[in-house]
C-alpha cells in the first residue's frame, strides 16, 4: 500500500510490481520501526522510477526487476 500512495504522489499508478522488489524494500531497507520509515524506504528505493514515469507522461506502469536486477518501471498501457 505504501508503494501505491508514493506513486500515485508522483502522479503515477502501478498495476504489478515485482515481489522482488517489495522484498527487498522491506528486508534491505535497514531497521523499519514505523509507517514513515517505510515510506521513506520505499521513496528511496521508487522515487526516482516514479518521476521518471512522470516526466516520460507514462500514467500507468508496471515496476519489473531488469536485466542488471535493478527495478526498471514498463508502461503498462503497452503490451
Amino acid at each position: 500500500l505504501k508503494v501505491i500512495n508514493a506513486a500515485q504522489e508522483y502522479g503515477v499508478t502501478i498495476t504489478r510490481i515485482a515481489p522482488e522488489i517489495v522484498f527487498e524494500i522491506l528486508t534491505q531497507g535497514g531497521f523499519i520501526q514505523d509507517a514513515r520509515d517505510l515510506a521513506r524506504q520505499v521513496d528511496r528505493k521508487l522515487g526516482e522510477l516514479f518521476l521518471e514515469a512522470k516526466n516520460q507522461g507514462l500514467r500507468t506502469v508496471m515496476i519489473n526487476v531488469g536485466p542488471n536486477g535493478k527495478p526498471e518501471i514498463q508502461d503498462a498501457t503497452r503490451p
